[in-house]
């Protein structure tokens, strides 16, 4: 049978996955576990951004809704540790025993309550309502299975995650299905002399060999059935658990962001490559101490598409680019983005750039940044988003200028989204527009780690300083 998936509408795209690496470097692994990156390294077309938005948003707002994704979900948890103990199992009694289980869980999962209504519900409950019609044979053959089973545990076996349980089956006393297991094994001459006075159970092995003796006839035909069942149950169903953990994922840092009055939105589908974005906050600072998050307003378009970062350290620059980084990453997985509201391009391909220190390539730093980006120009086309961390920081000044504004025209010119954090203050002469912190208009003139348009380099902040103390050149001039 064809796989299902709550995951993809259209199926997985075959555009250039996102490097786990810079989901790294955007700090997104604080947040989400690694099977959520999995799946947001594979970025969606609008169909199955659309199909998962729809999910978040029913888990959301939707009390029922959640309620049956949570029993549906529960439930193929259950049938997945089933399976897996089945899987384990050490001999042929115990496996057919629990292979009874599993296919109950089976149809349990089956006959979950779903609305028909919505495109994950009413794909489910309809996908859900064709396999069990495609069942019928399936069910009757179960009804034969557990005859047999039931034949052979007169004294009947419960394997459990707790452990073997037995009953006599009609709601007797434990002692009257031990001192039937043990009749039965005296008759074959497996007994023990002190049988009854000790009323021991034998080792679940040879436990096993006891009943596959009493009941050869029986077990041989359960075997049969076993693999006619086995054969008909869909278990790429259980794929549907890694994909259902990625939506409680999700739900799970909405509800944490609720909690700091911080708002979430889904975007707006831009028809040309661009972000936009009004008060979007970089939720990855959820994982430290800090205290208050300032969110940025952001303005990428198709006209101005590569901007350079620049501005003195602990300004916000790498918080800017990381806020961009992650929330159309996790735009482009289906999800909300945390802000006030937005407008985004279903960019294909996302590139990522940030240097260490230590590099164990086989040239030195500034080839291998050389390198890395060179590779990223080659890959980029004019539906890619490229994010640069003080690269080429490996080079003297004038050579890294060199490199940064060849670097951004080649980008440019092929029509890729760029964000390039630098510390060089020659990109200012650029054709390129420069972002940079600003300081705020109240009586503090603090800096607020907001980023704005500018035309001035770092060395301006002296006149932040300034008006902050309420001076001027001239005064400090007297001053001195």
């Amino acid at each position: 049978m064809t796989e299902f998936s709550l995951i993809t509408k259209n199926g997985i795209r075959d555009d250039e996955p996102i490097p786990k690496s810079l989901f790294i470097e955007l700090k997104l692994n604080t947040l989400l576990s690694e099977k959520t990156l999995d799946i947001l390294s594979r970025p969606c077309g609008r169909d199955d951004i659309l199909a998962r938005q729809e999910i978040i948003r029913a888990l959301e707002t939707d009390t029922l809704a959640k309620e049956r994704f949570t029993t549906l979900y529960k439930k193929l948890v259950q049938l997945s540790k089933t399976l897996d103990r089945y899987n384990n199992s050490d001999n042929d009694c115990v496996r057919l025993f629990v292979f009874r289980e599993c296919v109950s869980c089976y149809f349990s999962v089956l006959d979950t309550d779903l609305p028909a209504d919505g495109y994950f519900f009413g794909r489910l409950s309809a996908y859900f309502s064709e396999l069990k019609t495609k069942n019928k044979e399936m069910q009757n053959a179960f009804a034969e299975y557990e005859n047999l089973i039931d034949k052979i545990s007169r004294p009947r076996i419960v394997f459990s995650e707790r452990g073997i349980y037995l009953t006599d089956g009609t709601g007797g006393d434990r002692k009257a299905a031990l001192d039937s297991i043990i009749n039965d094994a005296d008759k074959l001459g497996w007994g023990h002399k002190n049988a009854d006075k000790e009323k021991t159970i034998p080792f679940l092995s040879q436990l096993s060999k006891y009943l596959i003796a009493l009941y050869p006839d029986a077990f041989e035909q359960l075997i049969q059935v076993e693999k006619s069942l086995s054969d008909s149950m869909n278990i790429n169903l259980l794929s549907l658990v890694s994909e259902m953990d990625f939506y409680f994922d999700i739900l799970k840092l909405v509800q944490k962001t609720d909690l700091l009055n911080i708002p979430h939105a889904y975007p707006a589908f831009a028809e040309n490559p661009s972000f936009s974005a009004s008060e979007l906050y970089d939720v990855t600072l959820l994982s430290t101490k800090i205290e208050k998050i300032v969110p940025n307003d952001v303005q990428i378009t198709s006209e101005n598409h590569c901007f350079f970062i620049c501005g003195a350290n602990g300004g916000g620059k790498t918080t800017y680019l990381r806020s961009v980084g992650s929330q159309l990453i996790l735009f482009l997985g289906g999800c909300p983005m945390f802000c006030r509201s937005a407008e985004v391009y279903t960019y294909t391909k996302i590139f990522g750039h940030f240097p260490h220190d230590e590099d164990s390539f086989q040239y030195g730093r500034l080839d291998r940044e050389i390198h890395d980006v060179t590779e990223i120009i080659e890959k980029s086309d004019n539906e890619s988003f490229a994010f640069l961390n003080e690269t080429f920081s490996g080079g003297t000044q004038s050579k890294a200028a060199e490199l940064a504004l060849s670097t951004m025209k080649q980008l440019s010119d092929k029509g890729c989204s760029c964000l390039f954090v630098t510390h060089l203050s020659d990109v200012y002469n650029s054709a390129f527009p420069v972002l940079s912190p600003i300081v705020s208009d109240d009586a503090s003139h603090t800096r607020t780690y907001r980023i704005g348009r500018s035309d001035k380099p770092d060395g301006s902040y002296a006149d932040d300083i300034l008006k902050k103390y309420e001076l001027d050149k001239k005064s400090l001039g007297d001053k001195s």
